[in-house]
């Protein structure tokens, strides 16, 4: 009977730990229930930078939710990689209807050779209410524009060759233009030269007059 006990409170005790285990669900919430937005310090940053990402929090749900992990995901860390904070030693309560801006942005520092289009969405994990249910949502997924030299994830931009010969025939103009203006200068320089010492006329010889005066000589009677 003592050995009948003892088993039948092992199979409540049993019974119990998996019930409790079985109530714990993961509540999923569409975007009408809970939202999330980030909101990035420049969209268009250079390879190397560090750029701040401020957090946005909405719940619109039946229920308040507690905040226990929010992180970044980008294109260029691991498929399952996020960057953030961990608060499940002071989680963040936001009540039914409320909303939540973090007070500390997230700063990302962006890899030196990450270049191009660069696509990230946030990521939220909690708790629902006083239960032990788990949510976890993620934020649409947005893009920045990073400035590098490392792979870049559009299509680089390449110089068109129309644009080559263009620049090539407007200096071959300039050029012609400039040779054209210091044979004319020359060409004025030489011509104010010539005007400046005419021919001189030619000398015409004395001619003697025709009456000269008898030269005087002196007579003595």
């Amino acid at each position: 009977m003592k050995a009948l006990k003892i088993s039948l409170i092992a199979v409540f005790l049993v019974a119990f730990l998996c019930g409790g285990l079985v109530s714990a669900a993961t509540v999923t919430l569409n975007s009408d229930q809970a939202s999330v937005r980030a909101m990035v310090s420049d969209p268009e940053p250079n390879a190397g930078d560090s750029i701040n990402v401020s957090i946005f929090f909405q719940n619109n749900y039946t229920e308040s939710l507690q905040i226990d992990f929010i992180g970044l995901h980008f294109d260029w860390m691991p498929s399952e990689g996020f960057y953030g904070f961990n608060l499940s030693s002071t989680p963040v309560t936001v009540a039914s209807g409320s909303d939540y801006f973090f007070p500390q942005p997230i700063n990302v520092n962006i890899p030196s050779g990450v270049n191009g289009v660069q696509g990230y969405y946030v990521g939220v994990e909690g708790t629902v209410g006083a239960s032990s249910d788990t949510f976890s949502i993620n934020s649409a997924s947005a893009e920045i524009l990073v400035t590098g030299t490392g792979p870049t994830a559009t299509p680089s931009s390449s110089t068109n060759p129309n644009d080559q010969s263009s620049n090539l025939l407007l200096l071959y103009v300039a050029v012609i233009v400039v040779v054209v203006m210091v044979l004319l200068l020359i060409l004025v320089m030489v011509l104010r030269k010539k005007r400046k010492h005419p021919e001189k006329p030619a000398e015409t010889s004395a001619q003697p007059s025709s009456e000269q005066k008898p030269s005087e000589q002196d007579f003595s009677i």
